[in-house]
């Protein structure tokens, strides 16, 4: 079995990961194999073209960021990230694509400055401040089914200034549709 993996590993190109160090700087797809606990400034550092948490939780320390984007063309999944100042940080970052991770205890949930971003199936909740944040605005960013409280001014796909969802799955929000008939 651990022959099968290593060779999967291999054969995608991508790097397993265990710790904030050993997920920070790399180039290639990053796949966390554990629940890992922040301890600097930054836990990691995303270089890579895609972080697949598997499940996993990045916990910080009330301080810092969790994941930090720098770069353009990257995608982040299944991560759940909680007790930060940051979870994820998007600075000058285009084509990011964030599905299905948990963001949630932090100061400020997801945080874009000059960032265009794609969310699909993301659980922003209960972030002290803000669950979507950008002091530059979410202008060229979309995303649909994700849920939140406080959005500021990011707009899932039919729903201005909001999330599809509430953070209570109890306070489902119906699409507004009006319906015109000839």
């Amino acid at each position: 079995m651990l022959l099968w993996l290593f060779l999967v590993a291999i054969a995608s190109g991508a790097v397993y990961c265990d710790s904030c160090e050993s997920c920070s700087n790399v180039t290639e797809e990053i796949i966390l194999t554990q629940d890992i606990v922040a301890s600097g400034d930054v836990c990691i550092d995303l270089k890579a073209s895609k972080l697949d948490c598997n499940g996993h939780h990045i916990i910080g320390n009330n301080s810092s960021i969790g994941i930090y984007v720098p770069i353009d063309n990257t995608a982040i999944s299944n991560c759940y990230v909680e007790g930060f100042q940051y979870g994820i940080y998007l600075n000058r970052s285009d084509n990011v694509y964030l599905t299905n991770n948990q963001v949630e205890g932090n100061e400020y949930g997801i945080y874009g400055e000059y960032a265009d971003i794609y969310a699909f199936d993301n659980r922003v909740c209960f972030n002290n401040q803000w669950d979507f944040y950008s002091p530059t605005g979410w202008d060229t960013s979309n995303g649909t089914e994700n849920q939140c409280d406080n959005a500021d001014g990011w707009s899932d796909y039919g729903f201005p200034n909001e999330c599809t969802y509430y953070c209570s799955i109890d306070d489902y929000q119906a699409p507004q549709v009006e319906l015109i008939f000839p």
